[in-house]
């Protein structure tokens, strides 16, 4: 028999999927880390076999803000197929199927991530845009001047404020809220005076990393020290020119492709103001 191609509302077959394929340890899942899969504003393309899930391919739509305006592009998440029916083409399949829907819709770019190359350069994909990596240890904080209270935790009003206020990068809706309120993994530190926050790790793909800063850069800073002394081996990820108004120094750092990347139209050139923060990565 063959599979059916469905759009699923049932997030919870997703989720129950892609934990399982992507081998997370026992007691954890795929929505704690990416919830965005679980909201109402995205395309869940899935292969149903006998009332089961065995193939899924996310796809959720932003606007990329850039100093040029706004261009319309297509995100690309949760791709997994199910251990006992791989190797038959299911995913190039939804991949086929997303692409030519995200074409018809006029998105200048496709964006994903993830280590199979190979695979989704086949699809039309190439590595493209730029991150910096540094290690917290390679920038100079004074000790002296530190807060004596601890930052506060946890994801706050004032900062979602601020992310919603961000003019680079995928915008944040106000209907973003509710999932970007529900990752589990994500650590929020933050000082109210004066402003400013970190948001640290994001499950298995953002280990030990800082990925969204916003804020006063001397209480960065600080928030960053904090995490050191907990973690030594504590990264962060960012531009480069955000990076270097904390302090760090390009010559410590660690050049990264930001992610694999499909133009609408073959050829087209990289816009190289895109960015996808950590949290807006799928």
């Amino acid at each position: 028999m063959t599979p059916e191609l469905i759009e699923t509302s049932r997030a919870g077959l997703v989720d129950e999927l892609v934990t399982r394929s992507f081998g997370y340890p026992s007691g954890r899942r795929f929505f704690e880390d990416f919830p965005v899969w679980g909201s109402g504003g995205v395309t869940r393309l899935g292969l149903i076999d006998q009332g089961k899930l065995i193939s899924h391919v996310g796809i959720r739509t932003g606007d990329m803000q850039t100093s040029r305006g706004i261009e319309r592009v297509a995100l690309i998440g949760a791709v997994a197929t199910d251990e006992k029916h791989r190797g038959r083409g299911f995913s190039s399949f939804l991949l086929q199927e997303a692409m030519r829907r995200i074409d018809a819709s006029g998105c200048t770019w496709s964006l994903l991530w993830g280590s199979e190359h190979e695979f989704y350069g086949k699809q039309g994909f190439r590595l493209e845009g730029t991150q910096w990596r540094f290690l917290i240890s390679d920038l100079s904080i004074p000790v002296s001047g530190l807060q004596s209270n601890p930052p506060l935790e946890g994801l706050n009003e004032k900062i979602w404020s601020d992310l919603l206020a961000r003019k680079s990068g995928i915008r944040f809706l106000a209907g973003d809220r509710d999932w970007v309120f529900a990752h589990r993994s994500v650590r929020w530190l933050s000082f109210s005076n004066p402003f400013c926050y970190v948001a640290y790790e994001r499950g298995m793909d953002l280990k030990h990393i800082v990925h969204e800063t916003g804020g006063d850069p001397a209480g960065i800073q600080k928030l960053l020290y904090y995490l050191y002394l907990e973690c030594p081996i504590a990264q962060i990820i960012g531009t480069q020119s955000d990076l270097e108004r904390m302090g760090f120094k390009t010559a410590d750092g660690y050049r990264e492709n930001l992610c694999l990347a499909r133009p609408l139209k073959k050829g087209s050139p990289w816009n190289p103001e895109f960015w996808v923060s950590g949290l807006s990565a799928c």
